[in-house]
């Protein structure tokens, strides 16, 4: 590693004058160009001067944001904590969230409403993931999908391979885990290098 100065997080709104839910999107997109030191992210001023420049802003510029249609997402758990928690970091990134509580819920809006993205549970009374997900491909061909589980398991994931789930997170998951992992069900070919593991969400592992 060089001596060069790197910026935290902080540093960074600042220097690039933005907002943290657009820093957060444009990381979980791999955009923004930044390396993982211990728990952090870091950013060095000679790359962020480049990836500015190459948007033709000049350097410390809020890069200008494109405005494409914004991706339904629709946030399928039992559990209200985590249901809650998964939306709020959602919101962070670009799109527009809808919630349900358990699988017959999120039918109902599947059969209701367009959505781009599902990303629900896999352990639920009554329709389990693996039953929504295999519904909302019926329903709306081309919809992404993600699992998430607090018990994985060698069976739950070839399961989830072979239904064509474009994405399985384990509990307990950190921001950038969930918006990494939407950015590539919604992006495929997205190529994000993660170099550390964070601080996990303290969320509970049912489901």
């Amino acid at each position: 590693m060089s001596d060069e100065h790197y910026l935290t997080t902080a540093d960074a709104l600042v220097y690039l004058k933005t907002t943290t839910r657009t820093l957060y999107r444009r990381l979980a997109n791999g955009e923004i160009p930044a390396v993982r030191m211990g728990h952090q992210w870091r950013f060095r001023k000679s790359d962020l001067d480049r990836w500015v420049a190459a948007q033709g802003h000049r350097t410390g510029a809020q890069p200008v944001d494109a405005a494409p249609a914004t991706p339904r997402v629709l946030v399928v758990d039992d559990d209200s904590a985590v249901r809650d928690t998964l939306a709020d970091i959602l919101e962070l990134s670009r799109l527009d969230i809808d919630t349900a509580s358990d699988g017959a819920a999120a039918l109902e809006r599947l059969r209701a409403h367009r959505y781009d993205l599902l990303v629900t549970d896999l352990r639920m009374p009554g329709l389990d993931g693996m039953q929504v997900v295999a519904q909302a491909k019926r329903l709306r061909p081309g919809i992404k999908t993600v699992i998430v589980t607090g018990f994985p398991s060698q069976a739950s994931a070839i399961g989830a391979v072979n239904l064509g789930v474009d994405g399985y997170l384990t509990k307990p998951f950190q921001p950038m885990d969930v918006l990494i992992a939407t950015a590539r069900a919604l992006n495929p070919g997205l190529s994000i290098t993660q170099t550390d593991s964070s601080p996990r969400f303290s969320t509970p592992h049912e489901g």
